[in-house]
């Protein structure tokens, strides 16, 4: 195998990995994101016109429980697009990793590299 051969299978190998896991990611987004604005506009409404409007500790209450929700998301977008880098990570590794063994084991010497799980 050489090196053009190595680069354009890592690419490969990038772009199907990324492009899935940020489409997961997007939709997870866009879900989220519609439940929290939809709690947010539940929340305004209430407050100008329904339950809410007289009862302040009641409306905190509910505005911190957004405010958790907004956190949350913005957790779980971060650890998924942690993941999705070291899944790239992990295949960029394991390329070149199986790149490596493969040249050593190919010229006979005796000391081949661990092998790496499977993917």
């Amino acid at each position: 195998m050489n090196t053009s051969d190595i680069v354009a299978s890592i690419l490969d190998l990038l772009k199907n990995e990324l492009s899935s896991s940020f489409a997961a990611i997007k939709t997870f987004a866009k879900n989220q994101l519609a439940n929290i604005a939809e709690l947010a506009a539940v929340i305004a409404r209430e407050r100008v016109s329904g339950v809410l409007r007289s009862k302040n500790q009641m409306f905190e209450r509910f505005t911190n429980r957004l405010e958790q929700h907004v956190k949350l998301f913005a957790r779980d977008v971060a650890l998924m697009t942690v993941l999705t880098i070291e899944k790239a990570w992990n295949l960029v590794v394991a390329e070149i990793w199986g790149a490596i063994n493969s040249a050593i084991s190919g010229i006979g010497l005796p000391l081949q590299l661990p092998i790496l799980p499977e993917k």
